[in-house]
């Protein structure tokens, strides 16, 4: 069925914010010739949206805190990635990251015109982890990434939680194999 809904090998098709290709595979691949490899990115509308909302965002918080800036912004971006998280690659998120930096610089240099750029970038952005220079603020509001995904680092398939939850599941009268 999904065969029905994609256009011919190359050509883009837009659904539900998403933009799907479909590749022939590699000549190095001779085994799978019918597979075809198949790139998911959000949309070009999609992402001209969310960079606008955005900056229009910036454009609203002109004078504000970065601490306000960071919690204005970390629904936007954490809504957006949440959506494509699943089916889009980590690379094509953290185009997004780049992207929304350079956003946030500029709203920096207007913030103090007179000062140099690293100067900027050394009040606004801190090291955190292994090098990442990420927005935040030194009381440790930090920026959402695009790239993040949440999981429970708890989560585990033997946690007796868990089954008991897939017990409920599966002994829930809606899901009943049977007939009647």
């Amino acid at each position: 069925m999904l065969g029905s809904i994609l256009p011919p090998l190359g050509f883009p098709n837009k659904l539900l914010g998403y933009a799907i290709r479909q590749y022939p595979p590699e000549k190095s691949e001779p085994e799978q010739a019918l597979a075809c490899k198949t790139v998911v990115t959000p949309s070009a509308e999609a992402s001209h949206h969310h960079l606008a909302v955005i900056e229009e965002r910036l454009d609203q918080l002109r004078a504000a805190s970065q601490t306000q800036v960071i919690s204005e912004l970390n629904p936007i971006i954490g809504g957006w990635a949440t959506y494509y998280n699943g089916f889009v690659s980590v690379h094509s998120l953290s185009r997004y990251d780049e992207l929304v930096s350079q956003l946030l610089l500029s709203w920096a240099r207007k913030h103090h015109p007179n000062k140099e750029r690293q100067e900027v970038i050394n009040r606004y952005w801190h090291p955190v982890g292994e090098g990442a220079w990420v927005f935040s603020t030194p009381e440790g509001a930090e920026l959402r990434s695009h790239c993040e995904i949440h999981t429970r680092e708890t989560a585990n398939p033997y946690d007796d939680g868990l089954r008991e939850g897939r017990q409920r599941l599966t002994a829930h009268s809606l899901l009943d194999e049977s007939p009647g």
